[in-house]
């Protein structure tokens, strides 16, 4: 994708984030949400979609604080996330504390 930016190829773009998206899986989807953030809408769209759905389990995940801040801040802002308040202030606290490391 970072060679289809650098040479702003539009259709190429499309082409990379159609096979993100295909591949988005439970395993991958911070990750992938950090490659959507880049640049790539529709990345960003499906991986916020499956975060929101699997709210508590992101949240509750090792790799939730590895996230870069504006992946955090995209997470914590959706309105649709599928967590309880608790779990989210328990996953930003927990965030803190370890980025703080």
């Amino acid at each position: 994708m970072s060679c289809a930016d650098k040479y702003d190829v539009p259709q190429l773009m499309k082409v990379c984030a159609d096979l993100v998206v295909r591949q988005l899986n439970p395993v991958n989807y911070l990750d992938t949400l950090e490659e959507a953030i880049q640049g790539h809408a529709d990345g960003i769209v499906k991986c916020l979609e499956m975060v929101d759905a699997k709210g508590y389990r992101i949240l509750s995940s090792d790799q939730f604080s590895a996230i870069s801040q504006k992946a955090l801040r995209k997470i914590l802002q959706r309105s649709t996330l599928m967590a309880e308040e608790n779990d989210v202030y328990l996953a930003a606290e927990r965030y803190r504390q370890d980025t703080a490391r």
